[in-house]
């Protein structure tokens, strides 16, 4: 059958209706599609605004490896300039369009620009990023790996000098409560000639002399046969040849104080008894009194000169040794004290000037540190100014082996080390002799104005070349000293030919500072110098600055440093210089169901 008139009105109602619906349906999917459109190009305006604006880094910050731009308002409207035009380019574009940027379609900016290189995070995360990829081949081959395998040979010299100290110092006691006992002793003969009085409080300070000398001499002997420090695969060393007294030395001390106490105390029980008896008695009474005050004196005579002849080859024996000692120590001091002043020629009238603003009350230092929130740091180890030998040798071992444990480390500080070791200039980066294999980034040296010093200043932070690179010398002395000194304490013969430990280990020293002497002036020239223990291998002085680097360098005052020179450098506040930029966009395109609203859409572009 065919459908009715009404039937057939009834389905083209339904039709119409179906249609109309399906139209709405599509309609409103075209606006929501219009509204991720919408979004997706004002991310895309948005970003390729941030990175129009990144697109304008520093040219000079660029040898430091540094990426940061400035903020400005002429540069953000071109920005947006851009951004609108790449948006009109688009809409002018063959492919189909749900709308037209021309057609009703507004968008605003907003820029914002964040982390500026001033700030340690930011700036310390752009080193990284660089140093990662070439600081650990350069660093671990040049440097750690070589002083690493001295380590061994470090560790046995500083415990064979600790050793030696002991030892010196044990007999220093010994010979000290020797010195009392020998004082009490004449005390004590003295004090036997009379027939009255007790002799119990000499007595007792003998005793007590006596007993630390011996527990003294027995810590000496158990010293000297236990074995010495050896280092692996090295020669056998030896301690010094000192004297220990044997055992009995000791037991007859105390037996003849022991018997002059008797003899005197028999002598006054004497004259008591003889004062007692009847005159008629006191005859016999007193011829024996007479005799035994005549024994004492006898036995106290032959007793005390006994001892004296001792006493007085020991003090000979003494005396020789403190002659050879102090000749020694003479010897060592001169070496010491031998430095040359030969790097005061980088130090001029002008880089004064340089230092005040780098670290004056004011001065761009200050400035990053304040920002980052730290406490200044810098300088030269405090130990280090000991001016008498044997204060300098202690330091000098304390600090070579302080580095030696260093080493072997690759921090984060290490990567950051050598990024001021290769963007900044040192004393002897520009000696025509100097091996570089890397080769430093530090561009024109012209543009660095504490040429030849800036590392130095980053390490130690003092306020004059003066002091920075006296800071460094004294250092550099001080660690071949301590190298060298190690490497003569380990030879057999140094002990075997000294009389006590002290004067093997000013012979070292002396041996040590002279060659140490020679080793900085070599350094200071641009050449490398051998390192001891590790035969082939050498370093040079940009090596000994990485040393002393992993040594202070691991304090934020060494990042503001970095800032305040490169501020100096190149006039560039560090502060005003971004490494990323927030955007923010607001688009209302016309819709055609959906009422029209403002799109807000924010990124964040960054290097």
């Amino acid at each position: 059958m065919f459908p009715t008139g009404n039937e057939r009105g009834g389905m083209t109602l339904f039709a119409l209706v179906a249609l109309s619906a399906l139209f709405i349906v599509a309609i409103v999917l075209a606006d929501v599609v219009r509204s991720r459109m919408t979004a997706m190009d004002a991310e895309s305006d948005a970003r390729r605004a941030g990175r129009t604006l990144l697109a304008s880094f520093e040219p000079s910050l660029l040898k430091y490896g540094l990426f940061g731009a400035s903020e400005s308002a002429s540069r953000t409207k071109a920005a947006e300039a851009l951004a609108a035009e790449a948006s009109a380019e688009r809409s002018k574009g063959a492919a189909f369009r749900f709308y037209d940027a021309s057609d009703g379609f507004r968008r605003t900016f907003a820029i914002e620009p964040l982390y500026h290189l001033g700030d340690h995070r930011v700036f310390q995360r752009q080193i990284l990023e660089r140093m990662k990829y070439i600081a650990p081949i350069e660093f671990g081959i040049e440097v750690t790996e070589k002083l690493f395998k001295a380590k061994p040979q470090i560790a046995a010299a500083k415990q064979y000098a600790e050793l030696s100290q002991q030892l010196q110092e044990l007999v220093n006691k010994r010979e000290a409560a020797l010195d009392r006992a020998w004082t009490t002793a004449q005390a004590l003969a003295g004090a036997a000639g009379g027939s009255g009085g007790s002799l119990q409080s000499l007595m007792n300070r003998l005793h007590e002399s006596l007993e630390e000398a011996e527990n003294a001499n027995r810590d000496v002997s158990k010293q000297l046969n236990a074995p010495a420090p050896r280092a692996p695969n090295g020669p056998e060393t030896t301690f010094p040849h000192v004297t220990v007294y044997p055992l009995d030395f000791f037991v007859t001390y105390r037996v003849g104080a022991g018997t002059v106490a008797s003899m005197h105390e028999a002598l006054a029980a004497a004259a008591a008894e003889a004062a007692a008896v009847p005159k008629e008695q006191a005859g016999a009474a007193l011829e024996r009194v007479e005799r035994f005050r005549e024994d004492l004196r006898r036995y106290v005579s032959e007793w005390l000169g006994a001892r004296r002849a001792f006493e007085t080859k020991r003090a000979q024996e003494g005396n020789e040794i403190r002659r050879l000692e102090a000749n020694q120590r003479k010897a060592a001091e001169t070496q010491l004290n031998r430095r040359r002043d030969n790097w005061k020629d980088l130090c001029t009238v002008e880089t004064m000037a340089d230092y005040l603003t780098l670290t004056g009350p004011d001065g761009l230092f200050e400035k990053y540190r304040a920002y980052n929130e730290h406490s200044a740091a810098g300088g030269i180890e405090p130990e280090l100014d000991a001016e008498d030998a044997e204060s300098f040798l202690t330091s000098a071992v304390r600090f070579t082996n302080a580095i030696g444990e260093l080493t072997g480390e690759l921090l984060d500080e290490t990567f950051v080390n050598e990024y001021a070791i290769m963007h900044f200039t040192y004393r002897t980066d520009d000696k025509p002799k100097y091996p570089v294999k890397l080769g430093t980034n530090i561009g024109d040296r012209a543009s660095h104005r504490l040429r030849g010093q800036e590392a130095e200043f980053i390490l130690y932070g003092l306020p004059s070349c003066h002091m920075n690179l006296t800071a460094m010398h004294t250092e550099l002395f001080v660690l071949r000293t301590g190298l060298r000194t190690m490497e003569e304490l380990l030879k057999p013969e140094t002990g075997a030919k000294a009389a006590t430990p002290w004067l093997a280990l000013l012979a070292a020293l002396a041996q040590g500072a002279k060659a140490a002497n020679d080793d900085v002036d070599v350094l200071l020239s641009g050449e490398a110098v051998d390192i001891p223990f590790v035969p082939g291998a050498t370093m040079d002085y940009r090596d000994h600055l990485r040393l002393f680097y992993l040594l202070h360098s691991r304090d934020e005052s060494t990042l503001s440093r970095m800032q305040a020179l490169i501020e100096l450098n190149t006039g560039i506040d560090l502060m005003r210089r971004y490494t990323a930029m927030r955007v923010r966009t607001e688009a209302a395109p016309s819709f055609l169901v959906i009422p029209t609203a403002r799109k807000e859409t924010e990124v964040v572009v960054s290097y």
